[in-house]
């Protein structure tokens, strides 16, 4: 071997020939190649003729031989092989379900040999099958009809921000398909107030008017064409634009008379948004003011969905949007107080929803030695949403695994909660959070473990909210008094600008809606 006998390279490397001799002892059988990322592979070689002693780096590495090399280098062609032909036979197959595409996409992403533009093509090409599925299950409008209202009134609707307990992303699409989920939850006010607004009114000019009064952003659309952007998530009167499309008050046509359409609703629609939550939040804050937007829309017409409805209408809306939403956000404003809120698998999405009865005396403990805190830090739920479920598509171990667990996780804390067993809340809300990191470590980044660290002498335990990554955190202190005492401290010295922390107020009603 370069020149070499293997036992005179063996002593010049340091290494006892029978360290790597394997098989017939020929160098075919040597285990010496190393699994190494890209920028290691070159160390793990170049001693090798430089006539050097086997680094460290190199007798810590599982080695292999070139027999075992090119035995998996045909495994994974057949793989590969097969992968492309499962994706090539759902594409061509009308009747198969979308999720079984998505699925057949994101294998054939996970093989080697492609691109990385191929591989993005590939995971856009999954998500939009999973966004497919959720849409099969709704028709939009394809006619205007007539509003119900006046001119001169209004529909008013208010509702509640929420905190997930125990079970989320078990609602997410295709999780709660193929397995079905289980969430609880609890719609909360902050500082008294329903931070969600929506007012939807008609309008003498033939436009639309969106209005954002938290953001001071005002959109005028005069054509149908003006919607054809709605699928962006970034733009901010994306949400509001697909409500309008689901609810038929306006066209899903670009290329229909937005002008004809108003005409027969009765005038121009106006929308004014209000969310007193930054968006990022992980309070549920883009489903909840869709559902809202939604429901005040519908009321313009005259009409009102079911609970179940609603859910599955704002379901619809995020995959409008992309954003890659589930149902428990929705169920979470829509439905006041502590609930559990479970599916089965399948396609059909409709959360069957149970109010979870919470002791008095343990609901007022609860409150007392909890905060809500506003990291000050602001994410995209989009972009861990989309970790979860491509783990989920890849069936990554971890993610499986973690799924299972959190379906288990919900079904305890409603227990714990009916108990009023303070031990047991605790005990799921950090296993809640085990499980979020397992699915994706972004959503309960470590750097919030320094911060628990300094608390440790008040905090009890903590989670993320919603996708987590910032936004807001539930803490739970050791004492009433632990809790004025953190309180204290995140005002008198908040670890970001933007920190903040609010009482936990428990919001027992959920949607309110009134026609002025």
């Amino acid at each position: 071997m370069l020149g070499a006998s293997l036992e005179a390279f063996a002593a010049r490397a340091r290494i006892s020939p029978n360290a790597v001799a394997a098989g017939d002892g020929t160098l075919w059988d040597a285990r010496l190649w190393c699994d190494a990322a890209p920028r290691d592979a070159l160390a793990m070689v170049r001693w090798m003729w430089e006539g050097r002693a086997a680094p460290a780096s190199w007798r810590r590495a599982r080695k292999r031989s070139l027999r075992e090399l090119v035995a998996r280098a045909d495994a994974d062609a057949g793989l590969a092989q097969r992968a492309r032909a499962a994706l090539h036979a759902a594409r061509a197959d009308a009747g198969c379900p979308p999720i079984a595409r998505a699925r057949a996409a994101a294998r054939c992403a996970g093989v080697g040999g492609i691109s990385r533009s191929t591989r993005e093509s590939l995971r856009i090409e999954a998500f939009a099958a999973v966004g497919e599925a959720v849409l099969s299950r709704f028709a939009l409008p394809a006619r205007p009809v007539r509003a119900a209202i006046m001119h001169d009134q209004a529909v008013w609707t208010s509702m509640p921000v929420r905190v997930d307990l125990a079970g989320g992303w078990t609602d997410t699409p295709p999780i709660c398909n193929e397995v079905g989920g289980g969430v609880v939850n609890v719609a909360l006010t902050l500082r008294g107030q329903l931070p969600i607004q929506v007012v939807a009114k008609l309008e003498e000019e033939p436009v639309i008017r969106i209005t954002s009064t938290d953001l001071g952003e005002t959109r005028v659309i005069r054509a149908a064409r003006d919607l054809a952007g709605r699928g962006d998530p970034t733009r901010w009167s994306s949400l509001a634009e697909n409500a309008l499309v689901l609810t038929g008050a306006a066209p899903a046509d670009p290329k229909a008379s937005l002008a004809a359409w108003l005409r027969t609703v009765g005038g121009g629609i106006s929308l004014t948004l209000f969310s007193a939550v930054p968006k990022g939040s992980g309070l549920g804050t883009s489903s909840i003011l869709g559902a809202a937007t939604i429901h005040a829309l519908d009321r313009v017409f005259g009409r009102e969905r079911t609970p179940p409805e609603l859910f599955a209408a704002t379901s619809a809306l995020e995959q409008m949007l992309g954003s890659r939403g589930g149902w428990q956000d929705q169920v979470g404003g829509v439905v006041g107080g502590f609930k559990l809120a479970t599916t089965q698998a399948g396609a059909d999405q409709r959360p069957l929803v149970a109010p979870v009865a919470v002791p008095a005396l343990f609901a007022r403990e609860l409150a007392s030695r909890s905060l809500l805190y506003f990291t000050g830090e602001r994410r995209m739920a989009k972009n861990i949403l989309e970790s979860v479920v491509w783990n989920w598509l890849t069936h990554e171990p971890a993610a499986v695994d973690a799924v299972r667990r959190l379906r288990a996780n919900a079904g305890r804390m409603r227990a714990a909660l009916e108990a009023g067993s303070m031990a047991g809340f605790l005990a799921e809300i950090e296993e809640y959070c085990a499980c979020k990191r397992a699915i994706d470590p972004g959503s309960c980044p470590r750097s919030f473990d320094e911060l628990a660290a300094r608390w440790r002498r008040e905090l009890s335990s903590w989670c993320f909210a919603g996708a987590g990554g910032g936004g807001f955190m539930l803490l739970v202190a050791r004492s009433e008094r632990a809790a004025a005492r953190l309180a204290a401290s995140i005002e008198r010295a908040p670890p970001h600008p933007r920190a903040r922390a609010f009482a936990l107020e428990v919001d027992p009603v959920g949607l309110r809606c009134a026609v002025l």
